[in-house]
């Protein structure tokens, strides 16, 4: 999908000499080898919507064809794509990481496959036929968990002894991304507004998953 500019990755793609030089410049933003002026640029970003699948009705669980049928949004930040590449690669090198430590503290929200949340799914469903069971969100997770809850649970997991190259890649993102306002563009009825997000992980975020259930399983565990 396009990013806020329009940008995506065919764009990227299109010129096959160009894939060496790519690499070594994405490497090298993963790195935090940015500047000031770049990171702000990498952190304003554009929301759009994604419209949530029908609960009811015959065509449950689909995603509506008309805009009648819209019932609920989900509001997704549109990253620049360059960042979007560089969030997916740490999120699936966490994801294989701290799987098994998840897994313990039963999060299983990073898990692609969803074996582990399969098995209790269907545990519940055969433990509770007698009485109404639903998925239901309280508060928006990704914006409303604290930043320096985050970032005390990344400087963990990169202090440690034994840490990997991606957890100090994740903490570099986070400094990075995460430490300033960070500059939301919206677009409604032909209007154009500012925001400045200080607190709170952007939906939409490659890493926001990872970065919201490692601490927010850690302190309960702990």
């Amino acid at each position: 999908a396009p990013d806020g500019t329009g940008l995506t990755t065919s764009h990227l793609l299109a010129y096959e000499g160009a894939l060496g030089p790519l690499a070594q410049w994405l490497e090298r933003i993963a790195d935090g080898r940015t500047t000031p002026a770049h990171r702000r640029f990498l952190s304003t970003k554009t929301v759009g919507g994604q419209c949530k699948k029908l609960v009811d009705g015959p065509r449950a669980g689909s995603f509506p064809s008309t805009v009648a049928e819209v019932t609920a949004i989900r509001p997704l930040c549109k990253h620049n794509i360059i960042r979007r590449h560089i969030a997916r690669t740490l999120a699936r090198a966490a994801n294989i990481q701290h799987r098994a430590r998840l897994v313990q503290q039963h999060q299983y929200g990073s898990r692609p496959a969803g074996c582990e949340l399969a098995a209790r799914r269907n545990q519940l469903y055969a433990d509770l036929t007698t009485f109404a069971h639903l998925a239901l969100d309280i508060v928006n997770a990704h914006t409303s968990i604290s930043r320096m809850a985050v970032l005390e649970d990344i400087l963990a997991h990169a202090q440690a002894t034994g840490a990997s190259p991606n957890d100090q890649r994740q903490l570099l993102y986070f400094l990075s991304y995460y430490t300033a306002a960070a500059t939301t563009i919206l677009l409604a009825d032909g209007r154009v507004e500012a925001v400045y997000q200080t607190d709170g992980l952007d939906q939409g975020d490659g890493v926001a998953t990872h970065n919201f259930n490692s601490p927010y399983s850690r302190r309960i565990a702990l």
